[in-house]
């Protein structure tokens, strides 16, 4: 039997201040055999650690820890890591 599994890297910055929870930040889909395993690789770039900040009207990456929590949904966390960010990132839109 195959079926298709769906892996999701999620990120969640520790202090948080007025954003909350975590947010999909990439995804891909996975297609496995029965017992089969399989490496997957989902690339994350700046964005993936930003949010839109009103005042400036830009992104920006705060310097901060960012956890990083591959799964197949927010209840079936595989593994969990951090990120640190040394020096906030302003992007544009």
């Amino acid at each position: 039997m195959t079926f298709v599994e769906l892996i999701a890297a999620m990120t969640l910055e520790e202090q948080v201040s007025l954003r909350s929870g975590g947010a999909v930040k990439a995804f891909g889909k996975v297609l496995l055999a029965d017992g089969k395993t399989r490496h997957v690789q989902l690339d994350l770039d700046e964005r993936a650690f930003a949010y839109i900040d009103v005042a400036s009207r830009s992104w920006v990456a705060a310097p901060n820890a960012h956890q990083l929590m591959p799964g197949t949904d927010a209840e079936s966390i595989l593994s969990a890591g951090t990120l640190e960010l040394a020096s906030e990132l302003a992007l544009r839109p």
